[in-house]
Protein backbone atom coordinates (compact mmCIF):
# COMPACT_ATOMS: atom_id res chain seq x y z
CA UNK A 1 0.00 0.00 0.00
CA UNK A 2 2.09 2.95 1.27
CA UNK A 3 5.62 3.24 2.50
CA UNK A 4 6.47 5.31 5.57
CA UNK A 5 9.69 7.12 4.69
CA UNK A 6 10.29 8.30 8.26
CA UNK A 7 10.24 11.78 9.70
CA UNK A 8 11.91 14.13 12.12
CA UNK A 9 10.53 15.68 15.25
CA UNK A 10 8.40 18.75 14.45
CA UNK A 11 8.37 21.98 16.47
CA UNK A 12 5.89 22.23 19.36
CA UNK A 13 2.91 24.41 18.53
CA UNK A 14 0.23 25.97 20.74
CA UNK A 15 -2.82 23.83 21.45
CA UNK A 16 -5.74 24.72 19.20
CA UNK A 17 -7.38 24.42 15.80
CA UNK A 18 -5.42 25.43 12.71
CA UNK A 19 -6.46 26.05 9.11
CA UNK A 20 -4.13 25.78 6.12
CA UNK A 21 -3.59 29.03 4.25
CA UNK A 22 -3.88 28.05 0.55
CA UNK A 23 -1.82 31.09 -0.44
CA UNK A 24 1.27 29.58 1.19
CA UNK A 25 0.42 25.86 1.14
CA UNK A 26 0.62 23.22 -1.56
CA UNK A 27 -0.64 19.69 -2.18
CA UNK A 28 1.44 18.27 -5.00
CA UNK A 29 1.89 14.92 -6.68
CA UNK A 30 4.15 13.27 -9.24
CA UNK A 31 4.05 10.08 -11.25
CA UNK A 32 6.78 8.65 -13.43
CA UNK A 33 6.19 7.46 -16.96
CA UNK A 34 8.45 6.42 -19.81
CA UNK A 35 8.46 9.91 -21.32
CA UNK A 36 9.33 11.58 -18.02
CA UNK A 37 7.71 12.62 -14.76
CA UNK A 38 4.28 14.26 -14.68
CA UNK A 39 3.93 16.75 -11.83
CA UNK A 40 0.78 18.46 -10.64
CA UNK A 41 -1.03 20.01 -7.73
CA UNK A 42 -4.49 20.69 -6.35
CA UNK A 43 -5.49 24.33 -6.01
CA UNK A 44 -8.75 24.01 -4.02
CA UNK A 45 -8.71 22.24 -0.65
CA UNK A 46 -9.43 22.60 3.05
CA UNK A 47 -7.02 21.32 5.70
CA UNK A 48 -7.71 21.45 9.44
CA UNK A 49 -5.25 20.51 12.16
CA UNK A 50 -6.06 20.16 15.84
CA UNK A 51 -3.02 20.22 18.13
CA UNK A 52 -3.07 18.80 21.66
CA UNK A 53 -0.75 18.94 24.67
CA UNK A 54 0.07 15.33 23.84
CA UNK A 55 1.18 15.47 20.17
CA UNK A 56 0.07 11.88 19.60
CA UNK A 57 -3.52 12.98 20.23
CA UNK A 58 -3.40 15.70 17.58
CA UNK A 59 -5.33 15.20 14.34
CA UNK A 60 -5.58 16.33 10.73
CA UNK A 61 -8.41 16.28 8.20
CA UNK A 62 -8.40 17.37 4.58
CA UNK A 63 -10.91 17.75 1.77
CA UNK A 64 -9.57 18.20 -1.76
CA UNK A 65 -11.55 19.27 -4.83
CA UNK A 66 -10.54 16.91 -7.65
CA UNK A 67 -11.73 19.39 -10.27
CA UNK A 68 -8.91 21.67 -9.13
CA UNK A 69 -6.20 19.35 -10.44
CA UNK A 70 -3.53 21.34 -12.30
CA UNK A 71 -0.60 19.85 -14.21
CA UNK A 72 -0.04 22.89 -16.41
CA UNK A 73 -1.72 21.17 -19.36
CA UNK A 74 -5.47 21.78 -19.75
CA UNK A 75 -6.02 18.77 -22.04
CA UNK A 76 -4.24 16.42 -19.64
CA UNK A 77 -6.10 17.88 -16.66
CA UNK A 78 -9.44 17.20 -18.37
CA UNK A 79 -8.36 13.60 -19.02
CA UNK A 80 -7.25 13.13 -15.41
CA UNK A 81 -10.70 14.17 -14.17
CA UNK A 82 -12.50 11.46 -16.19
CA UNK A 83 -14.28 8.45 -14.69
CA UNK A 84 -11.45 6.03 -15.51
CA UNK A 85 -8.93 8.16 -13.63
CA UNK A 86 -9.86 10.58 -10.82
CA UNK A 87 -13.62 10.16 -11.40
CA UNK A 88 -14.23 13.79 -10.44
CA UNK A 89 -17.79 13.95 -11.83
CA UNK A 90 -19.08 11.15 -9.58
CA UNK A 91 -16.63 11.62 -6.71
CA UNK A 92 -15.73 15.34 -6.75
CA UNK A 93 -13.89 15.27 -3.43
CA UNK A 94 -10.91 13.34 -2.14
CA UNK A 95 -10.70 13.25 1.66
CA UNK A 96 -8.15 12.39 4.31
CA UNK A 97 -8.39 11.95 8.06
CA UNK A 98 -5.84 10.86 10.61
CA UNK A 99 -6.44 7.90 12.89
CA UNK A 100 -3.35 8.41 15.03
CA UNK A 101 0.08 9.99 15.29
CA UNK A 102 3.08 7.89 16.20
CA UNK A 103 6.73 8.47 17.02
CA UNK A 104 9.59 6.04 16.55
CA UNK A 105 13.31 6.81 16.91
CA UNK A 106 12.60 10.55 16.88
CA UNK A 107 10.54 10.24 13.69
CA UNK A 108 6.89 11.23 13.46
CA UNK A 109 4.23 9.67 11.26
CA UNK A 110 0.61 10.68 10.82
CA UNK A 111 -1.36 7.46 10.38
CA UNK A 112 -4.44 8.17 8.28
CA UNK A 113 -6.89 7.08 5.64
CA UNK A 114 -7.40 8.50 2.16
CA UNK A 115 -10.74 8.16 0.38
CA UNK A 116 -10.70 8.48 -3.41
CA UNK A 117 -13.37 7.32 -5.87
CA UNK A 118 -15.32 5.79 -2.99
CA UNK A 119 -12.35 3.63 -1.92
CA UNK A 120 -10.61 4.12 1.42
CA UNK A 121 -6.98 3.04 1.97
CA UNK A 122 -4.43 3.69 4.68
CA UNK A 123 -1.99 6.48 3.89
CA UNK A 124 0.67 7.35 6.49
CA UNK A 125 2.26 10.77 6.15
CA UNK A 126 5.97 10.98 6.92
CA UNK A 127 6.64 14.30 8.60
CA UNK A 128 9.57 16.43 7.45
CA UNK A 129 11.33 19.45 8.99
CA UNK A 130 9.68 22.85 8.73
CA UNK A 131 11.59 24.97 6.20
CA UNK A 132 11.29 28.20 8.18
CA UNK A 133 10.52 29.74 11.56
CA UNK A 134 7.11 28.42 12.67
CA UNK A 135 6.34 31.64 14.50
CA UNK A 136 6.82 34.00 11.57
CA UNK A 137 4.07 35.41 9.37
CA UNK A 138 5.08 34.90 5.70
CA UNK A 139 3.33 38.15 4.75
CA UNK A 140 5.12 40.21 7.36
CA UNK A 141 7.86 42.56 6.16
CA UNK A 142 9.07 43.22 9.68
CA UNK A 143 11.48 41.21 11.79
CA UNK A 144 10.13 42.74 14.99
CA UNK A 145 7.99 40.90 17.52
CA UNK A 146 4.23 41.10 17.01
CA UNK A 147 0.99 39.95 18.63
CA UNK A 148 0.72 37.31 15.89
CA UNK A 149 3.85 35.44 16.96
CA UNK A 150 3.01 31.79 17.59
CA UNK A 151 -0.13 31.93 15.43
CA UNK A 152 1.56 30.35 12.41
CA UNK A 153 2.81 26.82 11.88
CA UNK A 154 4.62 25.17 9.00
CA UNK A 155 5.17 21.53 8.24
CA UNK A 156 5.89 19.27 5.31
CA UNK A 157 5.01 15.64 4.73
CA UNK A 158 5.38 12.96 2.09
CA UNK A 159 3.47 9.83 1.21
CA UNK A 160 3.13 7.28 -1.53
CA UNK A 161 0.05 5.50 -2.84
CA UNK A 162 -0.64 2.79 -5.39
CA UNK A 163 -3.04 4.06 -8.05
CA UNK A 164 -4.56 0.63 -8.70
CA UNK A 165 -5.79 0.52 -5.08
CA UNK A 166 -8.21 3.23 -6.16
CA UNK A 167 -9.11 1.79 -9.56
CA UNK A 168 -6.74 4.02 -11.51
CA UNK A 169 -5.23 1.45 -13.81
CA UNK A 170 -5.65 0.24 -17.37
CA UNK A 171 -6.59 3.52 -19.11
CA UNK A 172 -3.22 5.00 -18.14
CA UNK A 173 -1.32 2.03 -19.57
CA UNK A 174 -2.76 1.73 -23.07
CA UNK A 175 -0.92 2.72 -26.21
CA UNK A 176 2.38 1.33 -25.02
CA UNK A 177 2.81 4.11 -22.45
CA UNK A 178 4.51 2.79 -19.33
CA UNK A 179 3.23 4.52 -16.22
CA UNK A 180 4.43 3.86 -12.67
CA UNK A 181 1.99 2.18 -10.35
CA UNK A 182 3.02 4.57 -7.57
CA UNK A 183 2.03 8.18 -7.05
CA UNK A 184 4.23 10.34 -4.85
CA UNK A 185 2.42 12.96 -2.77
CA UNK A 186 3.97 15.93 -0.99
CA UNK A 187 2.38 18.51 1.27
CA UNK A 188 3.71 21.87 2.33
CA UNK A 189 1.30 23.42 4.79
CA UNK A 190 1.31 26.88 6.31
CA UNK A 191 -1.40 26.83 8.97
CA UNK A 192 -2.99 29.71 10.88
CA UNK A 193 -4.26 29.33 14.44
CA UNK A 194 -7.99 30.03 14.61
CA UNK A 195 -9.32 32.40 17.26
Amino acid sequence: MLRDTGAVEPPRYPVGTWKADPTHSEIAFSIRQLAGTVRGRFTDYDITLVTREDPTRSSVTASIDLMSIDTGNARRDKHLRTADLAGAARFPTMSYHSVGISRSDGRWTVDGELTLKGVTCRMPLAMEPADSDPDSDPDSDSDSDSDSAGNFARFSARAQLHRRDFGIGIPMDVGGIVVSGKISVSLTVHAVLQE
